[in-house]
């Protein structure tokens, strides 16, 4: 009679595994997964380099905000609109 709940391997999960749970990297690989000592530090400096970048596009997003936010009350102090102007406060 074959197993009631048999993993995608065909096998018998090991028993500390959940029925019907994937089975893991080195249950396929059937060996202990060592992977190589350049993958730490590289990992890390592609990370680095992502959220750099991230943050570099923010930066420039929020300066193009200040642009416009900036160009906008010049805007209204030519045109002498001080009422609206008064309305304007913390920038």
């Amino acid at each position: 009679m074959p197993a009631a709940n048999p993993s995608a391997l065909g096998t018998r999960p090991a028993s500390n595994m959940q029925a019907g749970a994937w089975p893991s990297i080195e249950a396929i690989l059937q060996r202990p997964l060592n992977p190589p000592r350049w993958l730490g530090w590289r990992l890390r400096a592609m990370v680095l380099i992502v959220v750099a970048g991230l943050a570099g596009v923010l930066l420039v997003a929020h300066s193009m905000g200040s642009q416009l936010v900036m160009e906008t009350l010049r805007q209204m102090s030519i045109s002498g609109n001080r009422a609206a102007l008064a309305n304007v406060t913390g920038v």
